[in-house]
């Protein structure tokens, strides 16, 4: 009987509960189509704010996941050195025969692993014929060190053979269609290769390639490349018994470098350590890498920038909640005499919250969708919305997301408005659409934020008009540059477009500007007997004439002069001004006996971020890579045709491939541009739902005081005196925001541009500009609204209670 009146009373108490939420459901979606026009406002700042943070999570989490999945990945570190080139810099590849000398001295090294990249090598199947700048070369430890799925065919072993090639099953069917590689054969700069296997390479790895062959195809070429210790160009990875060993190891490389390194004997120069491979990636300090490099800033930017949006929509959501308190008021003053406690009532809060989260959440996904193409085409990326990959963690994150944003939003209404006594509500001693103290600080917090990012916008974009703008010593425009893998091209070459008058140059390099260069860097001693590095070009007759560099003193290479070959060299004033040389032409340059013919102006061959450096450059017509070709700049479609044909007679079979100069130097840039898309586009949005704020609570002001409006309006005042009288209350945030958004600005913007040697000073005018407007904009938010209520019949507003 007991038993039976216990299970009848907690039946009673579960259908009470279930009323009692269901109630509460009713009231929060009552409340939420109540105030229609606050809620779309609501769940659209939050619904942006959230699609952005989805795909800010999806990009950083596979810039932190790079190379996790790799079996053995603790105990696997790159070998680095640190070499002196101007300064002690930290490169990434080392000489070919550094991995077997390490694999053979030391016992806490299981295995190494030789991974290099020799340069673009031409590859054809069939009717297809292309130069691949993606083949590697490697051990055949490789797949014992790294996990790699086999798509089809074998891995493990086929590296053992120097005709056997590992595919990328991304460059498959460019080769073979839809036909299955292995067992087929391509040749790789006359060199025939059999397919051994087709690989899944993720995207997520350091290690793309598209074509890997046998080490072997280097060290078998009869280049001494196994005894060559002067000469770096491929990333040594070893396997350690244990991640410890490593320690151990550093402090054993000093006697290591001074036995195998004889030119670094004596002078603390090649200091060698290891990198755990799962840190290569987030390194973009290292010099001269074979691999791919995070832009670990622009993580930081974004992920910075995702949460300030996140909690500006958070704050609209805080702000209109109580702005539209004493609309509540009565509900919760009735509530609370019938017997609601505070803990229903904060229940109740949280309960809207979780409503507009969850819709916010809905709108934000398809959001994220939406713009997903678009987010990996600014970030080069090729991210996926898998809500249950490497285990559940969008969705977890998704969960967590929608988690704090009910917490953050809903916390303070759901306090503050269930402590309000009962008494004092149905009083009316709450005003609805006035900024408490407490709005005042958060919507100062908005305009901070807008403000201070519209001042780093205006920055970023001065800093990309001066690298656009600014005297870089050479002409960059009209210039083509055709990639040439064979230097027995330039004399047929240079005569065939001689005859073409729209072609006013003809010279070719060892090196390119770009970002890509490939620059030879030598060491010399000043007569201080200070250490420093020059870059070496390596060039052809007309190379000052085709660029446009001008000559400061002496004369240019020329045919007439048989030995400017071989004794020869013309070098900037850079080096001049650190040799110390007063009469620099006919001076021999350290480290060879080479004589100085001329000396070209200072010219940036490098990004702008750097310092002049010295140059030298040589008389080497056989040992160069691109062809420069200087055009009119009329007919250039015309022009470029004209080339293609002349190339495609003289090379035979050979791609043509080119690029533009101004392309090329435009490449210094990409993370510049990069930065300025993000700021304009984070500013664009975060200003936006800032205004969406302002236009709510600035609604709700004009609704609290229609009445009074409306008698002003009868009274004669204009659209500019009521806009001005609402338009007050967000007066003393803004200025106080502009006043707190300046200092940190400027700091962190000194900062940014203090890591350009050659920057546009920071002034003023990106402060005024964007205080301007931001007042402009917040004024122009009011005055729509005050229209919106004049275009109203002004018996409305005097009826309004």
């Amino acid at each position: 009987m007991a038993h039976s009146l216990c299970f009848r009373n907690n039946l009673r108490e579960a259908e009470r509960s279930r009323t009692m939420i269901g109630n509460y459901l009713k009231t929060a979606l009552r409340n939420i189509m109540r105030g229609k026009g606050h809620s779309v406002i609501n769940v659209l700042g939050l619904s942006v704010a959230m699609a952005l943070c989805i795909l800010i999570f999806l990009l950083v989490r596979q810039e932190l996941s790079y190379d996790g999945f790799h079996e053995k990945g603790a105990n696997v570190f790159r070998v680095t050195q640190t070499a002196f080139m101007g300064e002690y810099r930290t490169i990434g590849i080392t000489p070919v025969p550094l991995g077997p000398a390490l694999e053979d001295a030391y016992a806490g090294i299981v295995r190494t692993v030789r991974y290099a990249n020799t340069g673009p090598v031409l590859v054809s199947h069939g009717d297809v014929t292309v130069r691949e700048e993606t083949v590697f070369r490697a051990d055949p430890g490789f797949f014992e060190i790294l996990t790699f799925q086999a798509v089809s065919g074998y891995l493990e072993g086929a590296l053992e053979s120097s005709s056997q090639v590992i595919l990328n099953e991304k460059i498959v069917e460019k080769y073979f269609g839809n036909a299955d590689p292995v067992g087929n054969w391509l040749t790789m700069d006359d060199r025939r290769h059999q397919v051994a296997g087709v690989v899944r390479v993720p995207a997520n790895t350091i290690f793309q390639f598209d074509f890997l062959i046998s080490i072997k195809t280097l060290t078998e070429t009869g280049d001494n490349w196994n005894r060559n210790w002067s000469q770096s160009v491929a990333a040594t990875l070893v396997e350690l018994t244990t991640p410890e060993v490593a320690g151990t190891l550093e402090a054993q490389f000093p006697d290591f470098v001074e036995n195998h390194f004889p030119r670094f004997r004596g002078i603390d120069a090649s200091v060698m350590g290891l990198q755990p491979l799962a840190g290569i990636y987030l390194d973009s300090s290292i010099l001269f890498d074979l691999f791919p490099k995070s832009d670990v800033l622009v993580s930081y930017v974004l992920g910075t920038l995702g949460f300030l949006l996140l909690f500006i929509a958070c704050i609209n959501f805080i702000n209109v909640t109580l702005g539209r308190s004493a609309l509540r008021g009565k509900e919760v003053g009735v509530r609370k005499t019938l017997g609601g406690t505070r803990a229903q009532l904060i229940s109740q809060f949280w309960g809207e919250a979780l409503l507009v989260g969850v819709a916010a959440l809905i709108l934000g996904l398809s959001l994220a969708h939406l713009l997903l193409p678009g987010f990996n085409g600014l970030f080069a990326k090729d991210l996926k919305i898998d809500y249950f990959d490497n285990g559940s963690t969008l969705l977890l994150a998704l969960i967590g997301l929608t988690g704090l944003v009910v917490l953050v939003s809903g916390s303070y209404p759901a306090l503050y408005m269930s402590r309000l006594d009962p008494t004092s509500i149905l009083a009316h001693h709450v005003k609805a659409g006035a900024l408490t103290v407490l709005s005042k600080v958060l919507i100062t917090m908005q305009f901070t934020l807008s403000i201070f990012l519209m001042i780093c916008l205006f920055a970023i974009l001065r800093q990309l008009d001066y690298f656009a703008n600014q005297d870089l010593g050479f002409d960059t425009s009209n210039v083509l540059v055709v990639s040439m893998p064979d230097a027995g091209l330039l004399a047929p070459m240079r005569e065939a477009l001689d005859d073409y008058p729209q072609i006013t140059h003809v010279s070719a390099a060892s090196s390119s500007f770009g970002p890509k260069r490939g620059l030879g860097q030598i060491g010399h001693t000043d007569r201080s007997g200070k250490r420093f590095s020059a870059y070496e070009y390596l060039v052809d007759y007309d190379y000052l004439s085709t660029l446009g560099i001008a000559l400061a003193e002496g004369r240019d290479f020329s045919i007439t002069h048989a030995t400017d070959e071989a004794e020869g060299v013309i070098v900037n004033e850079a080096l001049v001004r650190q040799m110390g040389w007063e009469d620099p032409i006919g001076a021999v340059v350290p480290g060879g006996e080479a004589r100085v013919i001329g000396v070209t102006e200072d010219y940036h061959y490098r990004s702008l971020q750097y310092e002049l450096e010295p140059v030298v450059l040589r008389l080497v017509p056989d040992r160069i890579r691109f062809l420069l070709i200087r055009t009119r700049p009329e007919g250039l479609p015309q022009t470029l045709s004209t080339v293609k044909s002349v190339w495609e007679q003289i090379a035979g079979g050979l791609p043509f491939e080119y690029y533009y100069l101004e392309d090329d130097i435009g490449r210094f840039y990409q993370r510049e541009r990069l930065l300025g898309d993000v700021a304009l586009y984070i500013s664009i949005i975060t200003l936006l739902v800032a205004l969406l704020g302002v236009y709510s609570l600035s609604l709700l002001h004009i609704n609290r005081r229609t009445k009074e409006i409306g008698i002003r309006s009868v009274l004669g005042a204009s659209t500019i005196d009521t806009t001005a009288l609402i338009g007050r209350q967000f007066a003393l945030p803004l200025a106080v925001a502009i006043l707190l958004a300046c200092p940190p600005a400027y700091m962190l913007l000194s900062f940014w541009l203090g890591m350009y040697e050659f920057n546009a000073a920071l002034g003023v005018g990106e402060f005024i500009l964007a205080g301007s407007a931001a007042l402009v904009l917040v004024l122009g938010t009011v005055a729509f609204q005050v229209c919106r209520k004049n275009a109203s019949p002004l018996v409305e507003s005097l009826m309004y209670e």
